[in-house]
């Protein structure tokens, strides 16, 4: 109905999506020194999977602005995973603090909409970032970042309890809080939550931690370089090869409703969609060429 679909482009502002996970490398620690980014979108794909039965790669040519390709559902108009013609990549993931909701939605923003006008504007991280920086939302968010030359996530803390609550970019080598670690020179990664020194701390959820830890694990796994099909691996990463199976610890969950790898460079690009007939089984990832 023309509700829902009203609805379906508020998803994120009005109610809590799911979870979501991304990683990527760059530099010294990519094989071929090329920026790779894997992206795991997660939401409840409905009563009769219809998320997954609408799942669409759509492509804007813009006469006066940059070319975008965004991945999410049919008649979604802001960007859950997108990039565009210059090589700048967003994807946004949910950062719950136990902060109530906002009650009153006036003056507002969109953070998918937003996402949007930052890769119809931008073309790099370090000016793609700045459009979220003094908006006002109604929830915390996250989005992995990444462009030709590197990958960062950008933390947007608006409420919680952490001691230095902020909206920044968070580099491979900055400072986390306390008990939480990285130490992976030129590769980033990111679950459902914030883990700058001084944001608010719900890294220490079981889920949050879990995914973390097998992220890392997975990385460190494939050696000094990384190639595309092995960050494919990571991202896709679930226990025996079955969403769910393997608890809080799957990448790949049973809930993803896509799962994209994605190069700037060679603007190279692989999708594994959601089953629009079975939920909670693995799709293979398959090439997609972007006409720009």
């Amino acid at each position: 109905s023309e509700e829902e679909l009203f609805l379906l482009n508020l998803t994120t502002d009005v109610f809590r999506p799911t979870q979501c996970s991304a990683v990527a490398v760059f530099g010294e620690y990519s094989e071929d020194k090329n920026t790779i980014i894997g992206r795991n979108m997660e939401w409840d794909k409905g009563s009769e999977l219809q998320v997954a039965k609408l799942a669409a790669v759509t492509t804007y040519i813009n006469s006066d602005r940059n070319n975008i390709c965004t991945v999410g559902v049919l008649g979604y108009m802001g960007s859950l995973t997108g990039f565009n013609d210059k090589g700048l990549f967003m994807a946004n993931l949910d950062s719950e603090t136990g902060v109530e909701q906002v009650e009153d939605f006036d003056g507002i923003s969109s953070y998918v909409f937003d996402e949007r006008e930052a890769l119809e504007r931008e073309s790099d991280i370090e000016t793609g970032y700045k459009i979220f920086l003094n908006k006002e939302y109604s929830y915390n968010f996250i989005i992995a970042m990444a462009d030709k030359k590197e990958s960062k996530d950008f933390e947007c803390n608006i409420s919680g309890e952490g001691t230095h609550i902020r909206r920044e970019l968070r580099a491979w080598d900055s400072q986390l809080n306390e008990g939480v670690t990285w130490g992976i020179p030129c590769g980033v990664g990111a679950v459902n939550s914030f883990v700058l020194k001084g944001n608010t701390d719900n890294h220490k959820s079981e889920d949050n931690s879990a995914r973390w830890e097998t992220m890392k694990r997975e990385l460190k796994n494939r050696g000094e370089k990384i190639t595309f099909d092995e960050l494919k691996e990571v991202i896709g990463y679930c226990k025996d090869g079955i969403p769910g199976s393997g608890g809080v610890g799957d990448l790949y969950s049973d809930a993803v409703c896509h799962s994209v790898m994605f190069c700037p460079n060679t603007m190279k690009l692989e999708i594994s969609f959601a089953s629009k007939k079975i939920n909670g089984i693995k799709t293979k990832y398959e090439p997609v060429d972007v006409q720009f």
